[in-house]
This record gives structure tokens, C-alpha cells and sequence, in this order.
């Protein structure tokens, strides 16, 4: 509001001010419509953008499906007690039971030493670990604690150390029997009695001659697998490996994901389609009944129910493994989720499949190389919808220019208000002091006559 010109009305008898507010205010309307008409439209920005977000994730889940890692052939290994000896696959492995028996574990050499401070800056040598001597230079004074920080603090020490009840304890950073070392220098004196050697993991597979290893984990003992030794185990343990196929629970995962990004995608889109307008509210209804969304939920449907030549009968579409919109419950009930147009997952009815017929399952969903499938149907569908410059960012870039051109409209009108403000004002001053000089003279004249008439 204009401040420089400032109405009183006690010529006019008017509240001039009131006037000039309330002119503005009814030539100030299109601007509201406007300020609605611009929520409306970042209201609709932001729908689309998270819808837009909702369908990338869908197509993401949907190359999932067709993945060659998700495809690939892998092998269970297991153990029958993981508390004294696990395995885990490193490549291809034979499949079958082995028999493994660890007689010894793999240890570290440990030495423990007296050690006191010298007066004078002296060194500390440490040999071992099939690398060059190691000196640790200790400054005059230095304190056990302090050798303890200097060693651990070099990375090419062969040993890590230790500060026991105020002596120096000593262990070789690698196992083996192979990996002693020595430690020399003046405050040094070594408790020999408490010296522990380092040994080697001893260990056999089915039944054969013994082997070593300098550690715990060994890739030597069955070929493709690692095993950890934990403890020695008394006895034969069964190392079992499972026959190379994919990993069918991980293809089940994928799924489930698939058709929980499905559902929160069609739901969210359709949530918005059906959403009543407020007249009071310009963000409600911002995408009700769109084309756009209303055709690409279409599409989307018919892609689920979509029957893939070349494959097998029973397992030609997705119902076929147990993924569908439900169409009724088991006692004959519509299901909610076909109304809404969500996805229904029989896991029964998947793990069946992926079980008797996994080749089939992977060509439906697009799994084999050079074969289409469903996978690639869906990528197909979101690609021109959700890519950089599709169909989602042009209908955000135009709406980026609406909103441009109704805040230009917005600063000239505010600009053409303000002028028009002024000029209203000084109409009403102007209309105060003629008024002003019209009672002035009328008092002089009432004054004039009254004198002739007195």
C-alpha cells in the first residue's frame, strides 16, 4: 500500500482510506486466482515429480528381473557346525559332501619381555615376518607404554604389542610356524619359559594325509571353496556343496520387490486421478482424471496380463507364477486389489515354478539373453515416460514456464495496483481540498451576511 499521500475525510465525511483499500481489493481479485492458479500448479509439479520417482523405481525393479547377475549360477556351501568351522564359496566348487577334520589351529608366535627405561635415547630391533629388521627408536626416558605405541605404530613391524601387568608381550602379525621372530635391544630381557611358538593349522579331507596351512583360512583344502578353521573339531565335519543354479530366493526377492514398487506406484497415481477438487483448497485434484496417467495405468495393466508367445504354456504370463491382480478371494469375494488395479503375489504358487520349471520363469521374465520378456515390456512402457526429457520433465519443464509467466503477470499487476493506488489517493486528496476550500468560503459568506442581516 501506497503511504505518501494520507487521507483524513473530515471534509468529505467519508473514510476515504477504507475506500481506496476496498477499490484495490476488488481490482486485486485476479491477482488471488493467479496466486491459487500458481499453488495449483507446484502442487501438480510435485505429484508428478514423486510420481516420477515412483515409476523409476518400478522400471529399476523391472531390469532387475532381466539381470545376468540375478540369473547367474551360484552354489550353497554350508557346514554342519558353523561355531567350529565355516565355509564360503570363492568360485565354481564340486558339488557332494566333504569330509573335514582340523586336528590343530594356525597361532601366532608370542614372546614376553622385561623391559626397562634407559636414561639414554636407545633402539629396540625387531626381526621376522620374512622382511627387512625393524628399529624402533625410544627417546631417553621412554617409558614401556611408550614402546608399546612405537611398535604399533609402525606398519612394517612384524609383530603387534602389548602392555600386560606391566611387561611386554609380543605376538607375531602373521600365523605359522614359519613366522617367528626376534626382539633385541637394551632394556630387553625375555622371559623364556612364557614363550609361545607359532604353529600351523593342521587339518584332513576325507580321510586323506594331513595337510598345513599357515593360517586359518584355507582355499587349499577343496578347490572353489575357502574354509575358516575356529576350533579343532574332534572328528570328521561335513562341508556340503549345493549343485551350481541360480539363486532361486534371491529371484523371489526380486519379485516380491517388483510387485511392492508395482502397488506404490499404481496406487499413489491412482490416488492422485481420483482426488476430488476444492474450491478452497487449489492443491486438491491438481491431476484428477489426467490422460496422460490415466493411459499409462492402462498400458501398465494390460502388460501384467500380457501372454508371451514362445514360451511355454503353463508359463507364458505372470499369473502363470503366481503374480496377478487377484480378481476374486478364495471364497469367490471381489479382491480389493483387482479394483485398484494392484498386484497379488502367491508365493506358493512362485516358489513352485521357480522350482520345476526355473528355466521357463526366466524366460517370461526377460532373463534370457536376446529373448524379451516381461522385464523388458515394462522397461519399454516407463522408458519414454520416466527418462531425461520425457514425457514426465517436459510436463514439468512447461509447467516451470507457466509458473514464469503467472509470476510476470503477478509483478505488473502489482506494479499497475500500486500505480493505480496513487492515483485514487490523490483523486481523494484533491476531492478533500476543494471541499475544504468550498466549506471555507461558504463560512466566510454565512459570516458576511450575518453581519448585513445583524
Amino acid at each position: 500500500m501506497t503511504t505518501g499521500i494520507s487521507l483524513t475525510g473530515l471534509a468529505t465525511g467519508l473514510d476515504t482510506e477504507a475506500i481506496v483499500e476496498a477499490l484495490i481489493a476488488i481490482e486485486r481479485q485476479p491477482r488471488v486466482r493467479m496466486q491459487q492458479r500458481e499453488e495449483a500448479i507446484k502442487a501438480r509439479q510435485t505429484a508428478l515429480r514423486d510420481i516420477a520417482t515412483r515409476l523409476r523405481n518400478l522400471k529399476n525393479a523391472a531390469a532387475d528381473l532381466r539381470s545376468v547377475a540375478l540369473w547367474a549360477d551360484t552354489q550353497t556351501v554350508s557346514t554342519n557346525d558353523e561355531t567350529k568351522l565355516s565355509a564360503r564359496r570363492i568360485s565354481g566348487a564340486g558339488p557332494g559332501g566333504y569330509q573335514v577334520e582340523v586336528l590343530q589351529l594356525a597361532r601366532a608366535e608370542q614372546r614376553t619381555y622385561d623391559f626397562t627405561p634407559s636414561a639414554t635415547p636407545t633402539t629396540i630391533t625387531l626381526e621376522g615376518g620374512g622382511g627387512d629388521p625393524v628399529t624402533i627408536e625410544l627417546e631417553a626416558g621412554a617409558t614401556l607404554d611408550d614402546l608399546v605405541a612405537a611398535i604399533n605404530g609402525n606398519a612394517e613391524a612384524p609383530v603387534y604389542a602389548v602392555n600386560v601387568d606391566g611387561r611386554l608381550v609380543l605376538s607375531s602379525r602373521k600365523t605359522g610356524a614359519a613366522n617367528g621372530f626376534t626382539a633385541t635391544g637394551a632394556g630387553l630381557v625375555e622371559d623364556v619359559a612364557a614363550a609361545k611358538v607359532g604353529l600351523d593349522a593342521q587339518f584332513t579331507v576325507d580321510g586323506g594325509p594331513v595337510q598345513t596351512a599357515s593360517t586359518n583360512v584355507v582355499t587349499s583344502a577343496i578347490p572353489g571353496v575357502e574354509l575358516t578353521f575356529k576350533a579343532v573339531t574332534g572328528g570328521p565335519m561335513t562341508v556340503t556343496v549345493g549343485e551350481p543354479k541360480p539363486d532361486t530366493a534371491a529371484i523371489k526377492k526380486k519379485i516380491e520387490a517388483f510387485v511392492e514398487q508395482y502397488n506404490s506406484a499404481v496406487s499413489f497415481i491412482r490416488e492422485k486421478l481420483t482426488e476430488e477438487r476444492d474450491s478452497n483448497d487449489p492443491k486438491k485434484g491438481v491431476l484428477r482424471n489426467d490422460a496422460m496417467l490415466t493411459g499409462l495405468l492402462g498400458t501398465l495393466r494390460q502388460a501384467i496380463t500380457e501372454v508371451f508367445a514362445g514360451n511355454p504354456g503353463d508359463v507364458d504370463q505372470l499369473i502363470d507364477i503366481g503374480v496377478s491382480t487377484g480378481a476374486s478371494n478364495a471364497d469367490g469375494s471381489i479382491n480389493q486389489n483387482s479394483v485398484q488395479g494392484l498386484l497379488v503375489l502367491n508365493s506358493s504358487k512362485l516358489e513352485e515354478k521357480l522350482s520345476a520349471n526355473l528355466l521357463d520363469v526366466r524366460r517370461l521374465l526377460g532373463g534370457i539373453s536376446g529373448v524379451d520378456g516381461f522385464a523388458q515390456r515394462i522397461e519399454g512402457i516407463l522408458g519414454p515416460v520416466t527418462q531425461a526429457d520425457g514425457v514426465l520433465d517436459a510436463r514439468l519443464d512447461s509447467a516451470d514456464s507457466e509458473l514464469q509467466r503467472i509470476r510476470d503477470q503477478m509483478n505488473a499487476l502489482d506494479e499497475r495496483l500500486e500505480q493505480r493506488e496513487e492515483r485514487l489517493r490523490m483523486q481523494f486528496a484533491t476531492l478533500e481540498r476543494l471541499l475544504a476550500n468550498s466549506q471555507s468560503q461558504g463560512m466566510w459568506l454565512s459570516g458576511q451576511l450575518a453581519a448585513l442581516l445583524g
